[in-house]
């Protein structure tokens, strides 16, 4: 889960066939389902789309029978990027509406700004996205991110709103929004999320 939360689909893939081994070498079917689901985030990450969410779906039916739902919101999340990129816009949304419907069920609320921003990317992967929205969306992600302390979380839903600005005040404004967050961090802080912000930043990509 930590490398997953670190966007390291290489680190996944050795850890969750580290899971796979050791849950089959001990009959452990709930250890098995996750190492599946890991596996397929991994896969889909790296481009086997189709693939990786085969692997997540047959993990997560296991989940579902036998594992505790805590950890649901970040499984439908994985679908509903696999989901998305396939093209299926509302079996992604309803994905992610299970994910909300956990959050609300359990009161575990750890990963609803991940809701909240995969909502929007879903919308803004429509043909004629309601742009409302989608800002609406980003906005309840940074908000939530920001109550939670959830630094790295507040950092993607500004970077999702900067690639979604298409007017130019809108982009100068997204632009001001990702600056003020990624300030926050260090100046040595290293991953994945901060680089991307940083090339997003950077002086080539606002020309």
């Amino acid at each position: 889960m930590l490398h997953h939360y670190r966007r390291d689909p290489v680190a996944v893939a050795r850890t969750a066939g580290e899971i796979l081994t050791l849950s089959a070498e001990h009959e452990l079917e709930e250890y098995s389902a996750k190492g599946r689901i890991f596996e397929g985030w991994s896969l889909v990450a790296q481009g086997d789309v189709a693939e990786g969410l085969r692997r997540i779906d047959g993990g997560f039916e296991v989940m579902r029978e036998i594992g505790t739902p805590e950890d649901f919101p970040v499984y439908q999340c994985m679908r509903a990027e696999a989901l998305r990129r396939l093209g299926d816009v509302e079996a992604a949304l309803a994905a992610l509406a299970d994910g909300r419907a956990v959050i609300v069920e359990q009161g575990v609320a750890f990963w609803a700004a991940e809701i909240a921003r995969h909502e929007a990317m879903a919308e803004m992967a429509r043909p004629r996205p309601d742009e409302a929205l989608v800002r609406e969306k980003l906005a309840e992600a940074a908000r939530i991110a920001g109550s939670q302390g959830a630094l790295a979380l507040e950092l993607r839903a500004a970077c999702t709103a900067l690639a979604f600005a298409q007017v130019p005040g809108d982009a100068k404004a997204a632009r001001q929004a990702l600056a003020a967050v990624l300030n926050r961090f260090t100046a040595d802080a290293q991953g994945r999320d901060l680089d991307e912000a940083r090339t997003a930043l950077a002086p080539a990509a606002a020309s």
